[in-house]
Formats: structure tokens, sequence, C-alpha cells
């Protein structure tokens, strides 16, 4: 299911892309749609994105890869990518994926302390 989620989130960015592209070569539609329609459309494709790299990094723990391969990967240290990522967890919905939902979410170790530091006291 990681692999299918994984999958279906990037096919998801490739349409949201393709949107912004168009988006961007249509000033008349633009304008029909309001002010913001391109920042609203390039942030989804952010968020999108960023779906994408955590779900990426789950199926790459998954496959056994260390945090060192994985930082590499990303272009950041192995401390780095563990701090951000190692909490991390994978939710699929019975129904299955909606826009918009997000699939990964960090593991909550005390109320509102999703970091990779200590709890504080």
């Amino acid at each position: 299911m990681l692999r299918a989620a994984l999958a279906w989130t990037l096919e998801e960015a490739k349409a949201q892309a393709t949107a912004v592209t168009i988006l961007a070569g249509d000033l008349s539609m633009a304008r029909e749609l309001g002010p913001g329609l391109h920042s609203r459309a390039v942030r989804e494709l952010a968020e999108l994105a960023a779906e994408a790299v955590r779900l990426a990094v789950l199926s790459d723990r998954q496959a056994g890869a260390s945090w060192a391969q994985i930082g590499a990967g990303l272009g950041i240290s192995a401390d780095t990518a563990r701090r951000r990522y190692a909490r991390l967890r994978f939710h699929w919905s019975p129904e299955g994926p909606s826009f918009g939902m997000r699939r990964t979410e960090p593991v909550r170790t005390s109320r509102n302390h999703t970091s990779g530091s200590p709890r504080p006291p």
C-alpha cells in the first residue's frame, strides 16, 4: 500500500504541475478564476511534493535503506534525515486516498511535540 500511495501522490503532483503550467500560459483564465490562483496552485503542488518525499522516505526505510542513504538522496545529512523523518508513520484510509489527505503523520511523543529532541519536562 505504501508504494501505491507514493505512485498516487506522484500522479496527483504531475496533474497539478500540468494545471500550473496551463495557468501560467493562459492569463485570461487566471483573471477569470481570481487573484492568487497561481500561488494557490503552486502551494498545492508543493504540498504534494512534500508528501511524496515523506512517502519515499518511508518506502526506502521499509526496503532497508539507512538514514545515510536516505539523507544522501535528499541532499541532507543522515542525522537531519533521521530527525526529520524517523517519527513518520503511514496511514491509509480503507476508502483509499482522497485529495488533500496526508498519508504520513509524525508520531506524537507528547502533546504538540514531534521533534527528535527529548521531551520537554
